[in-house]
Protein backbone atom coordinates (compact mmCIF):
# COMPACT_ATOMS: atom_id res chain seq x y z
CA UNK A 1 0.00 0.00 0.00
CA UNK A 2 1.77 3.64 -1.00
CA UNK A 3 0.23 7.10 0.24
CA UNK A 4 0.32 9.78 -1.26
CA UNK A 5 2.47 12.27 -0.49
CA UNK A 6 0.26 14.73 1.13
CA UNK A 7 -1.70 11.80 3.61
CA UNK A 8 2.32 10.22 4.53
CA UNK A 9 3.03 13.92 5.54
CA UNK A 10 -0.42 14.37 7.54
CA UNK A 11 0.15 11.12 9.09
CA UNK A 12 4.01 11.44 10.38
CA UNK A 13 2.81 14.91 11.06
CA UNK A 14 0.40 13.19 13.40
CA UNK A 15 2.81 10.59 14.73
CA UNK A 16 5.29 13.07 15.86
CA UNK A 17 2.44 15.35 17.41
CA UNK A 18 1.36 12.28 19.21
CA UNK A 19 4.70 11.35 20.49
CA UNK A 20 5.05 14.74 21.50
CA UNK A 21 1.92 14.84 23.42
CA UNK A 22 3.07 11.32 24.65
CA UNK A 23 6.06 12.99 26.22
CA UNK A 24 4.57 16.02 27.60
CA UNK A 25 2.06 13.73 29.51
CA UNK A 26 4.42 11.37 30.93
CA UNK A 27 6.38 15.09 32.24
CA UNK A 28 3.06 16.13 33.31
CA UNK A 29 2.28 12.91 35.46
CA UNK A 30 5.97 13.04 37.16
CA UNK A 31 5.12 17.21 37.73
CA UNK A 32 1.87 16.18 39.39
CA UNK A 33 3.44 13.02 41.28
CA UNK A 34 5.97 15.52 42.50
CA UNK A 35 3.33 18.29 43.59
CA UNK A 36 1.22 15.62 45.38
CA UNK A 37 4.67 14.33 47.60
CA UNK A 38 5.16 18.23 47.99
CA UNK A 39 1.51 18.26 49.30
CA UNK A 40 2.42 15.11 51.88
CA UNK A 41 5.44 16.54 53.48
CA UNK A 42 3.35 20.33 53.87
CA UNK A 43 0.15 17.89 55.29
CA UNK A 44 2.99 16.21 57.69
CA UNK A 45 4.95 19.74 58.80
CA UNK A 46 1.44 20.99 59.36
CA UNK A 47 0.44 18.39 61.45
CA UNK A 48 3.72 18.36 63.71
CA UNK A 49 3.25 22.33 63.86
CA UNK A 50 -0.66 21.77 64.92
CA UNK A 51 0.86 19.47 67.74
CA UNK A 52 3.61 21.64 68.82
CA UNK A 53 1.03 24.26 69.20
CA UNK A 54 -1.27 22.45 70.88
CA UNK A 55 1.84 21.63 73.77
CA UNK A 56 2.62 24.92 74.02
CA UNK A 57 -0.72 25.95 74.69
CA UNK A 58 -0.89 23.31 77.47
CA UNK A 59 2.35 24.52 78.85
CA UNK A 60 0.86 27.71 79.28
CA UNK A 61 -2.35 26.88 80.52
CA UNK A 62 -0.53 24.98 83.12
CA UNK A 63 1.87 28.15 83.70
CA UNK A 64 -1.07 30.27 84.47
CA UNK A 65 -2.43 28.05 86.77
CA UNK A 66 0.60 27.85 88.79
CA UNK A 67 0.54 31.46 88.81
CA UNK A 68 -2.86 31.83 89.87
CA UNK A 69 -1.97 28.71 92.90
CA UNK A 70 1.21 30.91 93.82
CA UNK A 71 -0.73 34.32 93.65
CA UNK A 72 -3.41 32.31 96.07
CA UNK A 73 -0.74 31.11 98.45
CA UNK A 74 1.02 34.57 98.88
CA UNK A 75 -2.37 36.26 99.39
CA UNK A 76 -2.70 33.69 102.09
CA UNK A 77 0.49 34.08 103.32
CA UNK A 78 0.04 37.93 103.92
CA UNK A 79 -3.06 36.90 105.86
CA UNK A 80 -1.58 34.71 108.11
CA UNK A 81 1.74 37.05 108.83
CA UNK A 82 -0.85 39.66 109.54
CA UNK A 83 -2.18 38.05 111.65
CA UNK A 84 0.53 36.80 113.80
CA UNK A 85 1.84 40.02 113.45
CA UNK A 86 -1.25 41.21 115.24
CA UNK A 87 -1.19 38.55 117.98
CA UNK A 88 2.45 39.22 119.06
CA UNK A 89 1.25 43.08 119.46
CA UNK A 90 -1.23 41.69 121.84
CA UNK A 91 0.40 39.64 123.38
CA UNK A 92 3.69 42.27 123.97
CA UNK A 93 1.18 44.65 125.13
CA UNK A 94 -0.69 41.77 127.64
CA UNK A 95 2.98 41.17 129.21
CA UNK A 96 3.28 44.93 129.82
CA UNK A 97 0.16 44.99 130.98
CA UNK A 98 1.10 41.90 133.24
CA UNK A 99 4.44 43.90 134.19
CA UNK A 100 2.97 47.14 135.04
CA UNK A 101 0.83 45.28 137.09
CA UNK A 102 3.11 42.94 139.00
CA UNK A 103 5.49 46.56 139.59
CA UNK A 104 2.63 48.31 140.87
CA UNK A 105 1.25 45.24 143.36
CA UNK A 106 4.76 45.07 144.46
CA UNK A 107 5.12 48.87 144.98
CA UNK A 108 1.44 49.21 146.83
Amino acid sequence: MVLQERIARAVIKDLLLGDATRAELQAVLVKLDLTEQKVVLKDSVIATLNLKLENLNTVMSTKDEQLNLQGELVSKTRKDLKATKLQNTLLKASNAIAIVGIVVSLVL
